[in-house]
C-alpha cells in the first residue's frame, strides 16, 4: 500500500485529512482531557450530574486548536435534556482557557491548542434507533421519529 507509514492520511469526521502526527496529538489531547474531567473540574461548576465523555478530537493542521467532541451522560442513567447539554456547553466554552492550561501542565508541546467544544449528538441517535429496533412492531413506526 504504502512504502512509508509515515505516508499514512486519514479522513476525520468532518472529512478533513489528518496526517500521523495529527491523530496522534489528537488521541493525546483526548486521554488527557479525560483524566481532567475526571479528577480536576470543580465540583462546584454545575455539571457534576453528568459524566462528559470525548468522542472525538480533531486537530487542526498548525496544531494549534483540538475540536473536541463531547457525548454526555447522566449518572441516574436518564436522558440527557437540550436544556442541561447547552448548559454544559456553555461551561465548556466559557472554561476553555481554563482547561487548555491545566492540559498544558499535562502535555509538552510547542504551542497548546486552543479548545473548541462540540456536542457529538451521533450516540444519541443511535440509542433512539436502538430504542425504535427493540420496539415490537418496526413496521410501523414513522420515518419523522429517526
Amino acid at each position: 500500500m504504502y512504502s512509508n507509514s509515515r505516508d499514512f492520511v486519514t479522513f476525520s469526521f468532518t472529512g478533513r485529512k489528518q496526517n500521523n502526527r495529527q491523530i496522534r496529538i489528537a488521541e493525546l489531547i483526548k486521554r488527557e482531557l479525560a483524566g481532567i474531567f475526571l479528577r480536576d473540574l470543580p465540583f462546584d461548576s454545575g455539571v457534576e450530574k453528568c459524566m462528559i465523555g470525548i468522542t472525538h478530537v480533531e486537530i487542526g493542521k498548525d496544531l494549534r486548536s483540538a475540536y473536541v467532541y463531547i457525548a454526555l451522560r447522566m449518572f441516574d442513567k436518564s436522558v440527557v435534556d437540550k436544556e442541561y447539554t447547552k448548559k454544559v456547553m456553555v461551561f465548556l466554552t466559557k472554561h476553555a482557557f481554563y482547561l487548555s492550561q491545566l492540559l498544558s501542565k499535562r502535555i509538552t508541546m510547542k504551542y497548546t491548542p486552543k479548545l473548541f467544544f462540540s456536542c457529538d449528538e451521533g450516540i444519541e441517535k443511535s440509542e433512539r434507533l436502538f430504542d425504535l429496533f427493540k420496539q415490537e412492531n418496526i413496521s410501523k413506526i414513522d420515518a419523522k421519529e429517526l
